[in-house]
């Protein structure tokens, strides 16, 4: 269901529905994240850009890189938990190439968990499987990171995980 809302500016008023400020409020960040001064280059300041970027929701995301390693985007992935093989890889694959992406970090979101006591088995095999389908299309997965409510851990850093 769609909400009309009502906006005045520069003392006009301009009605919208949710999409289409949902769909301005999609670009504008996308723009912001397209910002060439952010390259993550290492583990440091990956760490550093998940936590600027403040996410607060569980789940799993792919960060979305060029060849210079600048965030494209970052795209939501939909995994089972109870089997990470079963993933569907068309909707990242896709989205790689509409992005012309060549790399991808990615981040286990467990907000509510202290990151000592996450188990890492669940996120190293979904980093694993999703490598050997990606080095089909000749795009690299360089880490996996997973955030806690209380710290962020680089599964490379930590070296459980290497690119292949």
């Amino acid at each position: 269901m769609s909400t009309d809302l009502k906006l005045h500016i520069n003392d006009q008023l301009l009605e919208v529905n949710e999409e289409l400020v949902l769909y301005l409020t999609e670009q504008i960040y996308s723009k912001k994240l397209r910002d060439k001064s952010i390259k993550l280059t290492s583990p440091t300041k990956t760490k550093q850009f998940i936590q600027k970027q403040g996410f607060t929701d569980k789940g799993y995301k792919a960060l979305i890189l060029d060849n210079q390693h600048h965030v494209l985007c970052i795209h939501e992935i939909e995994v089972s938990e109870a089997d990470v093989h079963s993933m569907d890889m068309r909707p990242l694959v896709e989205k790689l190439l509409t992005e012309n992406g060549n790399a991808v970090i990615l981040l286990s979101c467990q907000p509510n968990t202290d990151c000592a006591s996450v188990s890492t088995d669940t996120d190293l095999k979904l980093a694993n499987h999703i490598r050997n389908k990606l080095n089909l299309i000749d795009c690299r997965v360089l880490d996996c990171i997973i955030a806690s409510s209380d710290d962020i851990h680089s599964l490379a850093e930590r070296g459980l995980f290497s690119v292949h």
